[in-house]
C-alpha cells in the first residue's frame, strides 16, 4: 500500500464540535490538555502514557493486553480528541488506527503490517526502529500518526488487541 510522503487523506473533522473531556476513572486531563494546547508534543506524549496507565490502573511502564482490553472507550475518545484538536488532525489514535487498518486490508502478515506502519508513522527508518529520543516532536516535520507513541513498544500479541480496541472504541 502506498502512502506518498506520508500525506494521507484523513477524513476527520472537529469543526462545529466542542472539545468534550469525558472520563470514567476520574483522571484529570488538564495537564495533557495544556501541553497539547502549547504544542509541547514530547511532554504531551509522555503525559498521555502516564494518564493511560493511570486509567488502566497499571503499575507497569508499558501497556499490556489486559490494560488494553479494560480501557474505557470514553477516556480513549477524550485523549484522541485532545490530540486531534491541537495537532490539527495530524496526531491521534484514530489517525494511527486508520493507517493500520489500511495496511491490514492488504492481506499481509501482522509483522509486515507493523513494519510498514512503523515506517509510515516515522517510528522506523529502513530496517531500524528508532529510539524514543530520535522521534520527531515537531508538528510540521513529523509524519501523520507519529504521536502518541504509547503503542510503539507493544509486543506482536498485543498489537492486534490494541488496534481492535481502537477500531471498536473510536
Amino acid at each position: 500500500m502506498d502512502f506518498p510522503d506520508n500525506d494521507i487523506d484523513i477524513e476527520l473533522s472537529l469543526e462545529n464540535e466542542e472539545l468534550e473531556i469525558k472520563n470514567v476513572k476520574g483522571i484529570n486531563y488538564t495537564r495533557l490538555h495544556h501541553l497539547l494546547q502549547q504544542e509541547r508534543w514530547q511532554e504531551a506524549d509522555q503525559e498521555t502514557i502516564k494518564v493511560m496507565l493511570q486509567v488502566a490502573n497499571s503499575e507497569n511502564i508499558y501497556f499490556r493486553k489486559e490494560d488494553i482490553e479494560r480501557f474505557p472507550s470514553s477516556d480513549l475518545r477524550t485523549i484522541n480528541q485532545l490530540w486531534l484538536e491541537y495537532s490539527k488532525n495530524k496526531f491521534g489514535f484514530s489517525i494511527q488506527e486508520d493507517i493500520y487498518a489500511r495496511l491490514g486490508s492488504a492481506g499481509e502478515s501482522e509483522n509486515e503490517v507493523w513494519e510498514q506502519f512503523g515506517c509510515i508513522v516515522g517510528w522506523k527508518q529502513g530496517k531500524h526502529w528508532l529510539n524514543y529520543e530520535k522521534l520527531t516532536f515537531d508538528l510540521n516535520l513529523a509524519p501523520y500518526g507519529h504521536l502518541p507513541t504509547i503503542w510503539m513498544d507493544l509486543s506482536a500479541h498485543n498489537r492486534t488487541s490494541c488496534f481492535s480496541l481502537l477500531s471498536l472504541n473510536l
